[in-house]
């Protein structure tokens, strides 16, 4: 009998890095996002303090919905699902939703985005994102063959 593979389907991404304002590169994403939790710890993200480290090799399915993905939505997609992700997983509380929802909008527009398309994203999200933080819809672990 072959092995058998586990894996999850749905995402379009991987986290590959960053290069800061000097042209570093690093392999984890470390951003102060200004978010004053518990010290929430999963397999690719963290916050803590206020910051937020998303390790490589980090899936996720960057922007969604009825858009189109450009340079200055990936940061905030970026953030967005992680927060999101650790909402799913039970880790920060569902209460974060619009706290990740204007974090993109602002990254958004710090990366370059017309504001009324910012604007209107994270309007989108406020109505229809929530399904998105249940821990019911997590995706789940296939396996192949």
């Amino acid at each position: 009998m072959p092995p058998k593979i586990c894996y999850r389907s749905g995402y379009k991404y991987a986290f590959l890095g960053m290069y800061d304002e000097d042209g570093n590169y690093h392999r984890d994403y470390h951003c102060d996002i200004g978010i004053w939790c518990d010290d929430v710890e999963s397999e690719y993200i963290d916050i803590k303090d206020g910051w937020i480290t998303i390790r490589y090799g980090y899936m996720n399915d960057g922007p969604s919905g009825p858009t189109i993905d450009t340079k200055s939505s990936m940061r905030g997609a970026l953030e967005h699902d992680a927060g999101y992700q650790l909402m799913r997983e039970g880790k920060l509380s569902r209460s974060y939703q619009e706290f990740f929802d204007r974090r993109l909008e602002q990254c958004m527009i710090e990366d370059g985005a017309w504001k009324v398309r910012a604007s209107l994203w994270e309007r989108g999200l406020s109505i229809f994102g929530r399904r998105n933080t249940d821990p019911a819809n997590r995706k789940p672990v296939l396996v192949a063959p």
